[in-house]
C-alpha cells in the first residue's frame, strides 16, 4: 500500500508513506513523474483503477510494483475541494484479490481516509 502526494505544478507525484510486504525499489521520499504512474489514468476515470482494468497503461510505477511481486492493485483518488491532492494504492501478490468487483468496498476505504489524509497534506 502506498500514499502518494499529487504536486499539480511539478506535474510529479512524492510517495509520501509505503506499506510493503516485500522489499520496494520505491520507497517513501521518491519523486516521480505523474505521468509514470496511474494518475492519468484515475483523472481520465474520474474514480477509482484496477490494473485488471483493459485500459489501464502499465506505466513505470507499475512495472516496477509488478517486479516486486505485485500482481493486483486499486489506485483511489483522494481529493480535497474536489481537486485530486492524492492518491491511495492497495496492491497484493495475489493476480485475482483486487478487482473491479470489490469497488464499492475500496470506495468505502478511500472516503474513510479521504478527510483525514487530504487535511495532512494539504496542511503539511
Amino acid at each position: 500500500m502506498s500514499l502518494r502526494r499529487y504536486l499539480r505544478r511539478e506535474a510529479q507525484l512524492e510517495l509520501v508513506a509505503v506499506w510493503s510486504a516485500t522489499e520496494t525499489q520505491v520507497p517513501a521520499g521518491v519523486r516521480l513523474s505523474a505521468s509514470a504512474s496511474s494518475l492519468p489514468e484515475v483523472l481520465k476515470a474520474a474514480g477509482p483503477v484496477f490494473s485488471a482494468d483493459d485500459s489501464v497503461e502499465h506505466t513505470l510505477l507499475e512495472s516496477v510494483m509488478a517486479a516486486e511481486g505485485v500482481a493486483s492493485w486499486v489506485t483511489l483518488p483522494l481529493r480535497s475541494g474536489g481537486e485530486v491532492v492524492a492518491l491511495l494504492n492497495i496492491s497484493s501478490v495475489e493476480p485475482r484479490a483486487i478487482d473491479r468487483s470489490r469497488q464499492s468496498f475500496f470506495e468505502v476505504i478511500g472516503r474513510a481516509v479521504e478527510p483525514r489524509v487530504t487535511t495532512l497534506l494539504t496542511e503539511g
